[in-house]
């Protein structure tokens, strides 16, 4: 099998993934309701390791913002090392709380002994997200979302990142009655299929672009798990350390790192349009390549196309991270190097030590 064969098949099948992702979702949206109306929930955890724990960031902010109370992304192991910082107050509540775990592969250790010490020692009710069955998060979990049509043969994270985003963000529109947001989600599949044939020249063209040497991701809000995402998709893909910030805290300091042969992929928000503006045209005038991902904006060198206007600013996250994903493919094909098995890499870190 030729290099990267499994992390292409796999990036360009998240259209029809996503398909039976959302008919996963609904199919069980009645015991999704029954767990999380079992008794009122004052706040959310998401938590995960790397792509998980970045995917928990982008999918708390729109929980936060469809159920209107707390939710928060987590590292697993903060939440093992210092459960204290999270679950004190609640357990004074009565422990009203939900942790979510999510994991690809179900057997992380650190998410599943997270969610076990949730559980266990703080009387949080947990809910687990992964993409295979029978693994050691199901069985500690009090709820199971199980994706198993969405896992990957290959060792990066690519359409069970998005799958899984996808999954918890209908079942926030589910839970908060947002039929709006459930039928703009609905539509995901189509638009994704429209962006992927409508970005491929350009992804192949910065991906072969010798004059850049160093990539940035930027977003604010929902869009910042995926800004560090689509960073470490760079990272471990194309073995070139790629860096995520929220879009507005770069101009206090890394923006020191800025030069021309960097490029400062933007993933534009809502709230922030303009003061976003003014630091892109900073950095333009510093000699930085700006490539915006949604947003069309005069100034910038290279748009990667996303049908912003037709979606709210939560809803398209999916859709802005795929292309993402096959720019890090491209570039690490460009460079003779095979995506589907990154050095040092494995599809589960399972610690030995820890079991």
């Amino acid at each position: 099998m030729l290099p990267g064969t499994n992390t292409l098949k796999e990036i360009l099948s998240q259209p029809e993934i996503w398909e039976k992702t959302i008919a996963q979702v609904l199919d069980c949206s009645f015991d999704i309701t029954a767990f999380f109306k079992e008794s009122p929930v004052s706040e959310i955890i998401l938590t995960g390791c790397g792509s998980s724990y970045y995917l928990s960031l982008s999918a708390a902010h729109t929980l936060s913002h469809v159920l209107g109370i707390p939710c928060r992304g987590i590292p697993a192991s903060e939440l093992i090392y210092y459960p204290h910082l999270f679950f004190s107050r609640s357990r004074l509540r009565g422990g009203n709380i939900i942790v979510i775990g999510i994991s690809r592969s179900g057997s992380t250790t650190e998410t599943w002994m997270a969610l076990k010490r949730a559980k266990g020692d703080y009387n949080a009710r947990t809910m687990a997200v992964t993409c295979k069955a029978s693994s050691e998060i199901e069985r500690v979990a009090d709820y199971y979302l199980g994706l198993p049509f969405s896992d990957e043969k290959s060792v990066v994270m690519t359409r069970s990142f998005t799958s899984m985003l996808l999954a918890l963000e209908l079942m926030g529109g589910i839970l908060g009655e947002n039929s709006n947001m459930v039928d703009q989600l609905k539509r995901l599949p189509d638009l994704l299929r429209s962006v992927l044939k409508g970005n491929t020249e350009l992804v192949e063209y910065l991906a072969r672009n010798g004059d850049i040497t160093r990539i940035i991701i930027l977003g604010n809000g929902p869009a910042y798990g995926v800004a560090c995402e689509a960073a470490l998709k760079m990272t471990e893909m194309v073995l070139e350390l790629s860096q995520a910030y929220h879009l507005l805290e770069f101009r206090h300091g890394p923006r020191a790192i800025t030069d021309p042969k960097t490029a400062i992929i933007c993933i534009p928000s809502d709230a922030a349009e303009e003061e976003e503006e003014i630091l892109l045209s900073e950095l333009k005038e510093l000699g930085a390549k700006i490539i915006t991902v949604g947003k069309l904006w005069p100034r910038a060198d290279f748009s990667l196309g996303i049908p912003v206007k037709e979606l709210e600013e939560t809803v398209r996250l999916p859709l802005v991270m795929v292309p993402l994903q096959l720019l890090a493919y491209k570039r690490a094909m460009a460079r003779g190097l095979d995506p589907d098995n990154p050095r040092y890499l494995t599809q589960v870190v399972k610690l030995q030590h820890a079991q």
